[in-house]
C-alpha cells in the first residue's frame, strides 16, 4: 500500500534533515494551481520524493464556492506531468455523469487520469468503471461515519474483486479500514495532527498498536523515551513546550505514518 501525505501548503514537510526515506505526497490542484511546482518541490524535498499524486481538489473548491475549469486543469497537468506518478480526474461533487464526462474529455486530450467514484453514486456506475479501468479512486466519504463507510467500502471491494481492480481511498486512513480492506493507495491530511492537538502518536510496528505522548508533559514524554530515541530525538525536547520545534513534531508524525504504511502492506501480503 502507498500512503500519500497531503498538506495544503507543504509547510508540514520542511523535515528533510529528520527523514531518511523518500516521501509519497498528494497535492491538490485547488491549492497549488498558481505555484511553480518544479521550484517548490525541489526546494522543499530536493530529491527526497518517491511518488506524487495530483488531486483536482474538487471537494475543497466546492466547499469554498470556487469553480475549477477543466481546460485549466488539463493545461496544468500537461505542464507538470513529469512530476506526477498519478493524477486524478476532475470530479464533480454529487454528479457522477458529469464526473465521467470530464474523464472522457481528459482522455481525449491525451491524458490518463485516475477515474473517481463517489460514495452515494449508483454501484452500477462503479461496475462500469471497474470493467474499464484497473485503478480507481473512491471519494465522497468525508462526511461518512465509519459505520456508514464500511458497508459502502465492503460492497465496493466486492465489485473490485470481480474485475481485479485496485482502489485509492481519498482521505481514507482510519486504521480499522486500512487493516480490513486491501487498498492499493490512500492519502491523509492528518499526518501532523499532533501539532494541532498537542499529542504525538507513536505506532508500534511490531504489534500494530498505538501509544500517545502528550507534548509538554514530562511524565508522558519520558515514558515514551524509547520511541523518541528510535527516531533520533530526545524526549526532553518534547517534554518542555518552550523547546518544542514544529518541524521535529511533524517529522515524528511522518515517521509513524511510514511505519503504518509498512505494517499494513505486510499485513495484506500475509492475508493473501
Amino acid at each position: 500500500m502507498i500512503l500519500y501525505l497531503a498538506d495544503s501548503s507543504l509547510q508540514n514537510f520542511q523535515v528533510r534533515k529528520y527523514i531518511d526515506f523518500k516521501l509519497n505526497i498528494l497535492l491538490s490542484y485547488h491549492y497549488f494551481k498558481n505555484k511553480n511546482l518544479d521550484k517548490l518541490l525541489y526546494e522543499t524535498f530536493k530529491l527526497n520524493l518517491s511518488n506524487v499524486f495530483l488531486d483536482s481538489g474538487a471537494f475543497s473548491a466546492h466547499t469554498q464556492g470556487v469553480e475549477i475549469y477543466i481546460d485549466d486543469y488539463i493545461e496544468y497537468i500537461n505542464k507538470y506531468k513529469h512530476l506526477f506518478t498519478v493524477y486524478s480526474n476532475l470530479d464533480v461533487i454529487r454528479d457522477f455523469k458529469s464526473t465521467y464526462k470530464n474523464q472522457l474529455i481528459m482522455e481525449q486530450s491525451g491524458l490518463n487520469p485516475l477515474p473517481v467514484f463517489h460514495a452515494g453514486s449508483p454501484f452500477t456506475e462503479l461496475e462500469r468503471l471497474c470493467e474499464k479501468y484497473d485503478y480507481i479512486a473512491l471519494g465522497g466519504m468525508v462526511s461518512f461515519h465509519i459505520k456508514k463507510r464500511m458497508p459502502f467500502l465492503i460492497k465496493s471491494f466486492k465489485i473490485a474483486k470481480k474485475y481485479n481492480t485496485k482502489y485509492h481511498g481519498f482521505g481514507c486512513t482510519t486504521y480499522k479500514i486500512l487493516k480490513s480492506l486491501p487498498f492499493f493507495s490512500v492519502d491523509s491530511s492528518s499526518s501532523t495532527s499532533g501539532v494541532r492537538y498537542g499529542n504525538l502518536t507513536f505506532f508500534e510496528e511490531k504489534y500494530g498498536k498505538f501509544s500517545q505522548a502528550k507534548l509538554g508533559d514530562i511524565k508522558s514524554c519520558k515514558q515514551h523515551a524509547e520511541y523518541f530515541r528510535e527516531l533520533g530525538f530526545s524526549w526532553v525536547d518534547f517534554a518542555n513546550r518552550d523547546l518544542n520545534e514544529y518541524n521535529k513534531i511533524c517529522a515524528i508524525s511522518i515517521h509513524n505514518y511510514k511505519k503504518i504504511e509498512r505494517y499494513i502492506s505486510r499485513l495484506h501480503r500475509q492475508m493473501k
